[in-house]
């Protein structure tokens, strides 16, 4: 499998996805590219930039790279064919055990993804403060578990209860590494161990694949949050280290950057608490002031128009 299947499975599920001569690109959320797959180092030129970041509602570009651009982050990766119980920490596998006393992890299929996810979908978003139609509509759902079933390299992870799907998982084959796409889960989960036995039992399953070298477990949170990290860290996963740059186009740029901005995020988070929506916009800001120190203010040119 390679990185136009990945492309292909984007495009069905309904994302927007272009491609430059550097990259691959898609919007998960908002108005931002972001490159993909996950982890993969690219450098683009002040060409791809400016072409990507003046497409119509568009506000910027993401990308990961080796050359120090931006702010310092990291990949999650699982390397090693011994993976087992005896490279998680003793306290990561005692939720796994506890968890898997009453439940259990299987590969499942899209189709049954499909019927039994959407609670998961709603009860992560709620708990995020997060909107995201491809989980939370209808018919945005079916499309995206539509387009798993379609395309060679998707698959699911998922754990059950006796009653019900708890938490799942949807990774994708690109080029001998395995990359969980995105997770969703139960509240009950994030207490009784069952992300844990999860994330677990897709790094042991798919490592011993004699077609996979990697797994890859998503990137490092900008800014880091060590509960996030820790959970990764405890169940073996490593952390690879890279740059993740954020070029906006100068409306977007101005007006995220202003200290009205800053006050305005500030008071949203004393008002209405941690949501995805506040943390992603802190996330940008801080990336877009380090991604212009890294290259000499040049991000503050890289756009011309609006």
């Amino acid at each position: 499998m390679n990185t136009a299947r990945l492309r292909e499975f984007y495009q069905r599920a309904g994302y927007r996805v272009t491609s430059t001569r550097s990259a691959d690109w898609y919007v998960p959320g908002g108005r931002i590219y972001r490159s993909f797959p996950c982890g993969t180092l690219v450098t683009p030129n002040e060409s791809e930039i400016a072409e990507l970041a003046s497409q119509r509602g568009i506000f910027g570009i993401e990308f990961h790279n080796g050359n120090g651009i931006g702010v310092p982050s990291g990949i999650w990766m699982m390397r090693d064919r011994r993976y087992g119980p005896h490279l998680v920490t003793r306290q990561y596998r005692q939720q796994m055990t506890r968890a898997l006393r009453r439940e259990v992890v299987r590969e499942i299929g899209f189709d049954e993804l499909h019927r039994l996810g959407m609670r998961a979908n709603i009860e992560t978003l709620t708990r995020q403060n997060h909107g995201d139609v491809h989980f939370s509509d209808p018919a945005q759902w079916r499309q995206l578990c539509e387009a798993g079933a379609s395309t060679p390299g998707a698959g699911v992870f998922a754990i059950f209860g006796p009653h019900a799907l708890i938490a799942y998982l949807v990774y994708f084959i690109v080029d001998g590494i395995s990359h969980g796409l995105m997770t969703k889960s139960l509240d009950e989960a994030r207490q009784g161990g069952s992300n844990h036995a999860l994330y677990f039992h897709y790094a042991y399953a798919m490592i011993r694949r004699p077609e996979i070298e990697a797994v890859e477990f998503g990137a490092q949170w900008v800014p880091a949050m060590e509960s996030v990290d820790r959970i990764k860290r405890h169940a073996g996963y490593r952390l690879e280290p890279y740059h993740v740059a954020v070029f906006l186009r100068p409306a977007a740029r101005t007006l995220l950057l202003s200290g009205a901005a800053s006050l305005a995020l500030k008071a949203a988070r004393e008002i209405f608490g941690r949501s995805d929506g506040i943390d992603r916009a802190e996330a940008l800001r801080h990336m877009a002031h380090a991604t212009a120190d890294s290259t000499g203010h040049v991000a503050s040119r890289i756009v011309a128009t609006d």
